[in-house]
Parts: structure tokens; C-alpha cells; sequence
């Protein structure tokens, strides 16, 4: 399994860093590392959502202003003449 391997090779890492730790302690932090990082990964996803959001409504935005000026040019063409 794929994920016990992974479970397994970041043990061993922790313990080369920090020494022997208890299963129970290593198992806690371990899922709580998992659990940080799903939502992590799904703020990052909202964060790129709102992005493209902002990005979308900027555009509409300068097109509106441009579509206004052309408006408020045409208007002050009609007032000279």
C-alpha cells in the first residue's frame, strides 16, 4: 500500500531527526499533519478560485468603464450639436 510506505518512510525520518517517539504521539501527529494538509490544500484551492474570480470581474469591470466612456463621449457629442 502506497500510503503505508509513505506513513513508513516519514517515521523513519522523524526518527532520525528526533529520536524514538511514542506510537500513540507519532500516530496523533502524524493524522494531524494529514488533516492540516487536506485543508491546506483546499484553502489553496478556494484561494485560486477567488483569484480567477477577482481576475473574471476586474476585466468586466475595465469593460464597463470603457463602454461608460464611450457612452459619456457619444453623450457629449449629441450635447454640441
Amino acid at each position: 500500500d502506497n500510503g503505508k510506505a509513505i506513513y513508513e518512510r516519514a517515521r523513519e525520518r522523524a526518527l532520525q531527526e528526533l529520536g524514538p517517539v511514542p506510537r500513540s504521539l507519532w500516530l496523533r501527529e502524524y493524522d494531524k499533519n494529514q488533516e492540516l494538509t487536506k485543508k491546506l490544500t483546499e484553502f489553496e484551492e478556494k484561494l485560486l478560485q477567488n483569484d480567477q474570480l477577482l481576475s473574471e470581474n476586474t476585466n468586466k469591470l475595465n469593460e464597463l468603464k470603457a463602454e461608460k466612456a464611450q457612452v459619456e463621449e457619444k453623450l457629449k457629442e449629441a450635447r454640441l450639436n
